[in-house]
């Protein structure tokens, strides 16, 4: 029998490595159940980091916070906190709204007549106190410095000067409006007086008309309204013949 048939006592004996294979298949078989649970036992622990990890993460990592947006939650009494009361207040307004502001009726239907004086003197008209005086071209002019030393403006919110064109002239500190009707109302008169942009008129050439109206704002905060009611003297048709007086009838309403 040849050498390859692997007889008993000619042939190659069984290789240890065989068996040895055959004896720990044999092994695994039998506890196979009891090796299930030794795999379950070693690999359940190695793979709890990598399970937290996918879920969000180990208990030893800390925790990250998000701001969340802060919300308004409204109050008893109709305000709101949070982001609202985080946000600055609106600046205060030093000035008094238009709806605070009252006026009271000083005088209405008042006469006044401003004359045109020789020149170098000057006729002044005052709304406020109420008065028309004559004065000097010296006394003007030293009232004139002593209002711009103080920064006040002079009394007079009108001045008529210079016989010769008749120079009609607001002062400074006042806003003047030429309106079309009367005023319904001082808040009216004000309104225009602060839009107005009437300064001067040149007499001579006559472009002021009977019954124009004007609305003042004064010195002193005062609105007043008034109208041209006659021209004295003057010639229309002449270059240098201004009126000798304006008369105006006036109301003065005080602010309050």
């Amino acid at each position: 029998m040849s050498a390859m048939s692997g007889g008993p006592g000619t042939g190659t004996p069984p290789s240890p490595t065989g068996g040895s294979s055959r004896r720990v298949r044999s092994w695994i078989g039998t506890h196979k159940s009891g090796l299930g649970w030794l795999v379950a036992l070693v690999l359940v622990p190695l793979s709890i980091p990598f399970i937290e990890k996918a879920i969000g993460g180990s208990s030893d990592e800390k925790p990250v916070s998000v701001a969340s947006p802060t919300s308004v939650v409204p109050s008893n009494n109709g305000g709101s906190s949070g982001a609202e009361d985080a946000q600055p207040s609106a600046p205060v307004q030093a000035s008094a709204s238009p709806s605070s502001v009252t006026y009271e009726l000083i005088y209405e239907g008042q006469e006044m007549q401003l004359g045109l004086p020789e020149f170098p003197k000057y006729g002044t008209l005052d709304f406020d106190a109420p008065a028309v005086r004559i004065v000097g071209e010296e006394q003007f002019d030293e009232l004139v410095e002593g209002a711009e030393k103080t920064g006040q403006p002079i009394a007079a919110d009108l001045s008529y000067f210079n016989d010769l064109w008749g120079y009609l002239r607001v002062r400074d500190g006042r806003n003047v409006a030429q309106i079309e009707s009367a005023p319904t109302s001082p808040e009216e008169c004000a309104l225009s007086a602060n839009l107005g942009g009437f300064t001067s008129a040149k007499m001579s050439e006559w472009p002021l008309k009977l019954h124009d109206r004007f609305c003042f704002l004064t010195d002193q905060g005062n609105v007043a309204s008034a109208e041209i009611t006659e021209f004295i003297g003057g010639e229309k048709d002449s270059y240098t013949g201004p009126p000798s007086q304006i008369e105006f009838t006036a109301t003065l309403w005080k602010r309050s």
